[in-house]
């Protein structure tokens, strides 16, 4: 797992179990912002000199974008546009989104449960198959774990409610 350099001046937003409710994320985003948005760093003996050092929202995803459980086509088609957005994040966010595997991220979960069902009844058995690996080909980026690095030399570990394997530094 790749670490996050943290110097004290970015945010960090932890979204955990979304589940496939784009409107939360939508909200997430509306409310707090975009990744790599300029933020203003806390409040400390440098902004009360006026020195207002500015960093950058980094969004953490820890796990369960979508659900693996469920099957209708109206969650379906929600759960797959909060991937589709999330993907799009990621992909024009590098450095500033992150993903953390959850337990519906797996790939034995995936094609065992219903959401890959609901996938293959909506789209059809060539294309809903072809779009199930397509998911899980994209989860194989999502880290077991994320590191946060502070700027005072300590680390922030955030799992997704899992075994961690053994960590180091």
């Amino acid at each position: 797992a790749h670490a996050i350099a943290w110097h004290g001046r970015d945010r960090v937003l932890v979204l955990s179990d979304l589940h496939g409710r784009f409107n939360c994320l939508l909200h997430a985003l509306s409310t707090i912002g975009m990744p790599g948005d300029s933020v203003i760093g806390p409040r400390g003996p440098s902004m009360a000199n006026g020195d207002s050092k500015k960093g950058h929202l980094h969004i953490l995803f820890n796990g369960d974008i979508f659900d693996n459980r469920q099957i209708d086509d109206d969650y379906v088609r929600k759960a797959l546009m909060t991937l589709a957005m999330v993907c799009m994040l990621k992909q024009n966010y590098p450095r500033y989104v992150h993903l953390v595997l959850g337990n519906h991220e797996l790939w034995e979960d995936l094609t065992i449960k219903t959401f890959a069902q609901g996938i293959i009844l909506l789209f059809g058995d060539a294309e809903g198959e072809r779009l199930v690996r397509g998911i899980a080909r994209f989860c194989l980026h999502f880290d077991p774990y994320k590191m946060i690095r502070t700027q005072f030399g300590r680390a922030i570990v955030c799992a997704h409610a899992s075994p961690i394997p053994n960590i180091k530094g």
